[in-house]
This record gives C-alpha cells, structure tokens and sequence, in this order.
C-alpha cells in the first residue's frame, strides 16, 4: 500500500494495485485510522470489491497450405464466459462462437499470403463495471500448395501412343508422370509427355497414369500433391478378309469375300472400273472391266481398320482361227489368222502327217506335210479364272503336181507333134 500514512485528504490518496487470482469477486477491506494533534480517531473500514478480470488466448500463429482449412485453438479465462472469432480478411467461420472454429480462408487471404485472426471475450461485469473484454490475436500464414492435375480420362487404340495434358500449380516447380503399368513415357518430367502402353498394358486394357507435383518447400503443411487419369486401351479391328481367287474370269461366277474378321465395314477398289458392292464385297465381272484392282476392306468399329487384297479381272479366251487353205504341198508355210480376241494355244492335227514347226503358233510345214484333209485344232488351256477354249479348222493340202514323160523324143519332119 502506497502512501499508508498519508497526510490530508484527497491530495494524498491511497493506492494499491489488486490482483484477484480466483474465478469469483473478491472482497478487500481497508482500515483507516485518522489522527490529528496527537489525537486519534475511530478506525474507519473501506471495502473494495475485486472482480477476475476476463483473459483470452488465439493460441500460438501457425501456417496452412492454400486450399486447406485451419481449425482454432482458442481459450478464455477469468469471469469471461463467451468469445467471438473475427478475421483480417475476408474467409469464414463454420461458428465464430466456438473457441476451435475451424476458418476457411477467402481467395483475398490466400492472394495476401496471411491473415490475423482474432477471438474476442465478452464483457465479464457488463458496460458499467471496472472490466473490459479481453482479446488475442494470432497470425495464420497461407502457404501456396502445390496443384497437380493429370488430365481427363481417354482412350487410344492399341498400337497408339497417348500425349498426356498435364498441369501444376502453387508453389510447384516440377513434375513427374508415372505409371501403374510399365508402359514408358518419352519424358516422364514433361507435363505433356508423350506415353507408349506396354504390351501388357494393352492386354489389361487400360492404365493408370499419375502425375506428382513437387512441395519446393519440402516440409508440411504443404506435401507433394498428386492426380491420376485412366487410359483405355481399345483393341483394334481385325479387317481379314478373303476372295476364293486372284483371278476371275469376265464369264465366271460373280465372287464374294469371306471376312473372318469384324463384320459391317465397306468395300472400296482402285483404280475404277471394277463393279463392286461396297457393303457386301461382291464383284459383279461381267460389267467389271479387265485388269488388275486393289480391294479394300475398312471397319467402322472403335479402332478401324483396313486391309486389301488383290484381285484380276480376265478376259475368257477364243481359239477362233482360220488358214488361207486349199494349200499346195511345197509352197510357204502357212500361219493361221486369229480374229480380234483370239489366241494361239497348242495346236494339233487328225489325221496324222500334218507337220508343225511350232504347234505353239500353228504355223505348219508344207514341205513336210503329207497331202491330205486335215481337221486343225486350237487348245487354250484353262487358266486365269476361265474355262479352257477349243476351236478347229479344216485344211486341205494338195500334192504338188508331176509331169510323168520320157526325157526327150524323135519326129518325123513334117509331122507337126509329137507325144509327151
């Protein structure tokens, strides 16, 4: 107590400071003994009521990573019996009234970098009494996180390779693509890597691909951040199909494919010219032109695909022919005319002793052929497609013929022939 013997009245008063520890008022009485010329007075007493002032605490400043919450940690004390929270900044409260509100911070906070976060008591003793509200403050740091997004889903079909689209963000400086099969990126630290499935890969179906963004600081509150998307490997189309042949004939049957792969594609050929259905394959020869077409088969399923054959068109042979006959025996060999279309084959002759000097030709030796009628045939074997063709000719060769007479002869002088 200060000034316990104070001199006078109000010009001296007396002070003391009052520290009430407890959780209710406190009661201190003071007795003051006045005197004065020696004399002394009556004990007066003087009661001063200490109320517990209120205390409160936010507890100690901490950091999140951006995009997270932060749940409180506040106290309060003394004859305090509520509090409020309240920020710097513009986030939110789930119950400002809870001492461990959890606070989500506002994109203003998370820009800033911080915000002040404050829980506030209530007045203990009301507006008109001695104590005020208490109050506590602490700072919560916002970290930028890192961000790390894989992409959407998709799908390739087998034999592709896929180039991914990733992205990061926050604080992140790099990245890494794995994978969940063992397929291989061409550069995993790429956000768009390129990523070729394995052959195992391809048999599962699909794979899961994952991309890793780094923490630069390397400590909480902020940890690597993942994201992963699926890609779905789809089979290809089996385009096989098949003709019974590589060469038809313009006269033969009309042929269609047999596909041993997947049904519903179309048919297409190259160059022009081949009559061809283009949903069931089937050639029409008699309108198809003669030569040599590529057909095509092309599925319309998840993964078309194509494939293509070859197919000839031919012309049916003719074995018309015909020989400037009667002949002389003796006189130059004779060659067969061929009408347009028409062509050697082999070439024969009934009865025997007509000669050829090349049956592949019919070109027949009048020398050495004996005279006679003879019925002349040409042969075109089968081939291309087309049935064997067969024509004949009738060809006379006379005998050359011979003066029979002696070698000279004697006359009479006068008589005007003689006899041969």
């Amino acid at each position: 107590i200060s000034n316990a013997a104070a001199l006078g009245q109000a010009a001296n008063p007396i002070t003391e400071t009052l520290v009430n520890t407890t959780l209710a008022p406190v009661n201190v009485t003071y007795l003051i003994t006045p005197t004065a010329n020696a004399c002394v007075g009556p004990v007066f007493s003087y009661v001063v009521t200490v109320n517990p002032a209120a205390t409160a605490s936010a507890g100690l400043s901490a950091s999140i990573c951006s995009g997270n919450t932060y749940t409180l940690a506040g106290a309060i004390a003394g004859d305090a019996s509520s509090s409020l929270w309240s920020s710097s900044g513009a986030g939110t409260f789930d119950n400002a009234a809870l001492l461990n509100a959890t606070y989500t911070p506002s994109p203003a906070d998370i820009a800033l970098g911080s915000v002040s976060l404050t829980i506030t008591t209530d007045d203990p003793d009301g507006a008109g009494g001695p104590c005020a509200a208490a109050s506590s403050t602490m700072l919560l740091t916002i970290i930028p996180g890192t961000t790390a997004n894989a992409g959407l889903d998709a799908a390739i079909c087998a034999g592709s390779t896929y180039t991914l689209s990733g992205t990061r963000g926050g604080s992140a400086t790099g990245s890494l693509w794995t994978s969940l099969g063992n397929g291989t990126f061409n550069n995993a630290n790429l956000l768009n890597a390129t990523y070729t499935p394995s052959a195992n890969d391809i048999a599962l179906g699909s794979v899961t691909l994952v991309l890793t963004a780094n923490d630069p600081g390397g400590v909480a509150p902020c940890n690597v951040v993942t994201d992963q998307m699926v890609l779905t490997i789809n089979p290809v189309d089996d385009p096989s199909f098949t003709y019974s042949s590589a060469t038809f004939c313009k006269t033969g049957a009309d042929p269609s494919p047999t596909v041993t792969g997947l049904l519903g594609g179309t048919f297409t050929a190259s160059p022009a010219g081949l009559s061809l259905d283009a949903v069931s394959g089937a050639i029409t020869l008699a309108s198809s032109a003669v030569a040599t077409y590529n057909v095509t088969y092309t599925t319309t399923g998840i993964c078309p695909r194509s494939s293509t054959v070859s197919v000839t068109i031919t012309t049916a042979p003719d074995a018309s022919f015909t020989y400037s006959t009667p002949f002389c025996q003796g006189a130059a060999n004779a060659l067969p005319s061929f009408a347009v279309g028409a062509s050697a084959g082999t070439f024969s002759a009934l009865p025997a002793g007509l000669v050829f000097i090349n049956a592949n030709t019919g070109l027949i030796d009048l020398t050495a052929s004996a005279p006679n009628t003879y019925t002349i045939t040409n042969d075109i074997a089968a081939g291309g497609g087309c049935a064997a063709a067969s024509s004949s000719f009738v060809v006379t060769i006379n005998p050359t013929p011979v003066v029979n007479s002696a070698a000279s002869a004697t006359v009479c002088n006068k008589i005007g022939r003689a006899h041969v």
